[in-house]
């Protein structure tokens, strides 16, 4: 009896053994992926300073920043950092209210930079509004608020005004 038992646990392991399937080791597989991209130039803005409106020192109906003309004592322009790492175009828009709004008024801004011989404003009327790709300065803003011959009346006034750099 011992004898069977020892030739059926021989046929039992040896059966076991036969018919297992073997353990293979898995093959590692890859995937590439890739990028793409173009950066364009772009100009940032920074360090924006405001100005001081005042009333003309000759005439009531103009409100304006201008100290350099000297017709607004006391005015100071507003001024603007700007660097660019492509050539651009800049333009500057009238201002608009944010504060009071001289009502029938008509507005206008002008932007310069002497290093950059830049001065244009926003009627379009002066075009050296061209910047070159690594060139940064200091803009400076001034802008004028006409009230037709109109007394300018008493307020808070406040304005923006926005520049735009399009490469």
């Amino acid at each position: 009896m011992l004898r069977r038992i020892l030739l059926a646990s021989a046929l039992i392991l040896t059966s076991a053994t036969a018919f297992t399937s073997e353990a293979k080791a898995q093959t590692a597989t890859t995937g590439t992926v890739e990028f793409n991209g173009t950066v364009g130039g772009a100009c940032t803005f920074s360090n924006p300073v405001p100005g001081t409106l005042v009333i003309h020192s000759t005439d009531d109906s103009l409100l304006g920043s201008d100290s350099s003309s000297g017709n607004y004592p006391g005015g100071a322009t507003a001024d603007i950092d700007i660097n660019c790492t492509a050539d651009a175009t800049l333009t500057v828009a009238a201002p608009t209210a944010t504060g009071d709004a001289l009502s029938g008024a008509t507005f206008s801004a002008t932007a310069t930079s002497s290093n950059l011989g830049l001065d244009f404003d926003s009627a379009g009327t002066n075009n050296n509004n061209s910047i070159i790709a690594g060139q940064q300065d200091t803009i400076n803003v001034n802008m004028l608020a006409d009230n037709q011959g109109n007394a300018v009346p008493a307020g808070n006034y406040s304005y923006e005004v926005v520049i735009t750099a399009t490469p």
